[in-house]
C-alpha cells in the first residue's frame, strides 16, 4: 500500500513496547505492574529531515502541531507538555504550541506530567513538583531518595533506608515507609511487598489508603501485579492467572504471560502464541496468534482490532478473529484514538480503522516508542531519584580529630586516631613514612587519610644469612627475616587526603572541593589561598601563599587542594613547626 522504512525494532514484536509492558515469568519489572488513570495517546514526537535534527510534535490525528523546533527528540506530548534533552544532558518542558514556551528550570530528571504535577529533580537537589506554569508546588524531604507519579491521589516514595511507603498531593506522608517494594494505588489498593533477610524470602499483601492490610497473598504466589477492573495478576511458579479484591484465585494460573483487563478482556499467551479471554477466563479468542497481542490492552483502545505482523504485512482482525483489511508494514500501534500510525519500510503515515491511509502526508520519522508514557507501567514503575548530596556530612567527617601538631609521633596518632599495629604498612622493599586510615564519610562516601613522616615509620628486618651459590661455595647476604621494626617515636611532618566520590557524590567533585577550601580557610584564617589559573569544572586547585605570593616558603602553613571532576579530590596540610597544628 505504501513503500516503507527499517525500524531497529524487531517486527515480530508490536509497537516494540510489549516487552517491556506485558508481564510474563522472566520479566516482570520487580514484581510490581502498578495502575493508574491512563489517558489516550495525544500525540507523537516527529521528523521530516533525515539527519533528524531538528524535531516537531504532530497530534494523535496527524495534525502538524510544532515542526523544526527542537534539536534533540522530545517526548510524547503528556497533557499539552513536553521534555527535551538540551546539550548538557538536562530537561527542559515546553507547550505544545504551535510557538512552544519553556516553563521552568532545567532539570537532571523528570516524570511526565499526572494531573498537573510533574516531579523534576535539579542539580544537586531534592526531588519537587512542578505545575504547568514551572512553579514549584512543593518539595519533598531530603529524607526522600525515590519517587513514582500519583494514582488516585498517593504516589509512592522510598527513604534513604529503602524502604517505600505513600506520600500525599502535598508532600506528606501518607502511608509510612515500612515495606521493600509496593504498588501503585488501584480500586483502592496498592501491593507492598516484604523481604525476609533470615529466610531470603518475600511476602506479598494489599493494602488500602490508610495503610491497613486487607488481605496477604497465599505463599504459593511468587509475583502480583495491581488490580485492573476488580482483577489481579498472579504468578504461581511459572504460571499466570488472576485473584479478585478478596485475593481468591478466579481464573486459574497456567498461561505463560498475561496482561492486565482492558474494557473486560485480557490477552495472555499459551506454548508461543496468544489469544483473549474475559472476565471468567473463558477463551474468547483461542491462542492461535504469533505477534504479541499485549499492546492491544496496555492503553485504552478505541478500536477492537489487533494486529498480525508477518514480516513485511500486517494484517488486522477484530477480536472475533475476522480478517478485517492488510496494509504493508513492519510496526504499528494500536487504535488509541480514531487513527493508527504505520512504519512502511521507512515512510510513516496515519491509518483509518477502515484500513485506509488518512491522509497523503508521509513522515521521516514518528517515534512509536515514545507513547509507552501513556502507558499505566510506564508512568507508574518510572522513578526519579533525588540528587541531594550532603557535602557537609562527607566534609565533616574528614576532619582530624583530635587535632594533631607538627611534633606528634606514631604512637601518639595510633593511640588518638584509632590506628592498630595491624594497619601499619609493611614492605619487605623498603620503610615506609606514613601511616594510612580509611574513613567512613556516611552516604556511602568514603576516604583515606594518611600521615606522613618525617623518618620511616617501619623498616623490613634483615639479617646476615648464609646460603650455598651455584658453585657450592658459601655466600653470605642481607636477607629479610619477616619481622618489621617500628619506629613509633618518629614526628608527624603533614597530613594529606583522598576522597574518591561515589554514587551522588560522583559528578560532584568541585562542590566538594569549594567545601573543602572553605573548612581550610576557617581552620587556617592566617593562611591565603587562592585558585590557580587553570580551574574549571573538569578540574582544578588552589594552594596557598605567602605574603610575597610565594606557594613553596615551607616557613609557614603549605596548603594544596586539588580535584578531577568525575574521578578525586586530594588535599594535604604541611606544617612549618611544631608550634603548627592540623585542626582541620
Amino acid at each position: 500500500m505504501k513503500s516503507s522504512l527499517p525500524t531497529k525494532l524487531s517486527s515480530s514484536v508490536l509497537l516494540g513496547l510489549v516487552i517491556v509492558l506485558s508481564m510474563s515469568s522472566c520479566d516482570f519489572l520487580n514484581g510490581l505492574l502498578p495502575s493508574a488513570e491512563t489517558s489516550n495517546i495525544e500525540g507523537y514526537a516527529f521528523t521530516n529531515r533525515k539527519e533528524r535534527d531538528k524535531w516537531g510534535i504532530v497530534d494523535a490525528n496527524g495534525r502538524v502541531i510544532v515542526e523544526d523546533e527542537w534539536k534533540e527528540m522530545p517526548s510524547a506530548p503528556k497533557e499539552g507538555m513536553v521534555f527535551v534533552q538540551n546539550k548538557k544532558g538536562e530537561y527542559e518542558f515546553f507547550t505544545v504550541k504551535e510557538k512552544p514556551k519553556k516553563i521552568g528550570n532545567e532539570f537532571k530528571s523528570v516524570l511526565p506530567f499526572c494531573d498537573g504535577l510533574a516531579a523534576v529533580v535539579e542539580p544537586n537537589k531534592t526531588i519537587s513538583f512542578i505545575n504547568k506554569t514551572g512553579e514549584i508546588e512543593f518539595k519533598l524531604d531530603k529524607g526522600i531518595v525515590a519517587v513514582r507519579s500519583f494514582s488516585e491521589g498517593l504516589a509512592p516514595y522510598m527513604n534513604k533506608d529503602g524502604e517505600w511507603g505513600f506520600i500525599n498531593r502535598s508532600g506528606k506522608e501518607e502511608v509510612k515507609a515500612k515495606w521493600t517494594d509496593v504498588g501503585n494505588f488501584s480500586s483502592g489498593l496498592a501491593m507492598v511487598k516484604t523481604y525476609d533477610k533470615v529466610s531470603g524470602t518475600s511476602s506479598i499483601a494489599f493494602i488500602d489508603i490508610k495503610g491497613n492490610e486487607v488481605f496477604a497473598l497465599k505463599d504459593k504466589y511468587n509475583q502480583a501485579g495491581s488490580f485492573y477492573e476488580g482483577r489481579c495478576m498472579v504468578l504461581d511458579d511459572d504460571e499466570w492467572g488472576f485473584i479478585d479484591v478478596k485475593g481468591d484465585e478466579v481464573i486459574k494460573c497456567k498461561w505463560t504471560t498475561v496482561t492486565q483487563f482492558r474494557d473486560g478482556l485480557a490477552a495472555y499467551q499459551d506454548e508461543g502464541e496468544w489469544g483473549i479471554i474475559d472476565q471468567d477466563g473463558e477463551s474468547v479468542l483461542r491462542a492461535k496468534y504469533k505477534t504479541d497481542l499485549a499492546a492491544s490492552f496496555i492503553f485504552p483502545r478505541s478500536k477492537d482490532i489487533f494486529f498480525e505482523i508477518d514480516g513485511d504485512e500486517i494484517e488486522a482482525f477484530n477480536f472475533k478473529g475476522d480478517k478485517l483489511f492488510s496494509v504493508d508494514g513492519t510496526q504499528i500501534l494500536p487504535f488509541c484514538n480514531d487513527f493508527t500510525v504505520v512504519n512502511d519500510d521507512g515512510d510513516f503515515y496515519f491509518l483509518k480503522a477502515n484500513g485506509e491511509a488518512a491522509s497523503d502526508q508521509e513522515f521521516t520519522y514518528v517515534d512509536l516508542n515514545g507513547v509507552s508514557i501513556f502507558s499505566d507501567q510506564y508512568l507508574n514503575s518510572k522513578s526519579v531519584v533525588s540528587d541531594f548530596f550532603d557535602v557537609g556530612l562527607m566534609v565533616s567527617g574528614l576532619k582530624v580529630k583530635p587535632a594533631i601538631t607538627l611534633g606528634y609521633t606514631v604512637a601518639q596518632i595510633m593511640e588518638s586516631h584509632g590506628i592498630e599495629d595491624t594497619d601499619l604498612p609493611q614492605s619487605k622493599w623498603g620503610g615506609a613514612t606514613s601511616l594510612s586510615k580509611n574513613l567512613d564519610l556516611g552516604d556511602g562516601q568514603n576516604a583515606s587519610v594518611e600521615y606522613v613522616f618525617f623518618t620511616d615509620v617501619t623498616t623490613p628486618e634483615r639479617k646476615n644469612v648464609t646460603t650455598t651459590n651455584y658453585w657450592g661455595k658459601p655466600v653470605t647476604k642481607l636477607d629479610f627475616t619477616g619481622e618489621f621494626i617500628t619506629e613509633k617515636n618518629a614526628k608527624v611532618r603533614y597530613v594529606q587526603w583522598k576522597l574518591n566520590p561515589t554514587g551522588k557524590g560522583n559528578g560532584k567533585e568541585k562542590m566538594i572541593a569549594e567545601a573543602i577550601l572553605g573548612e581550610l580557610k576557617a581552620a587556617y584564617p592566617t593562611v591565603k589561598i587562592e585558585a590557580d589559573e587553570s580551574n574549571t569544572d573538569s578540574g582544578g586547585s588552589f594552594k596557598s601563599v605567602d605574603k610575597d605570593g610565594n606557594s613553596e616558603n615551607e616557613s609557614v602553613i603549605i596548603i594544596r587542594l586539588g580535584y578531577a571532576a568525575g574521578s578525586t579530590v586530594e588535599f594535604f596540610v604541611l606544617l612549618p613547626d611544631e608550634t603548627a597544628e592540623i585542626g582541620f
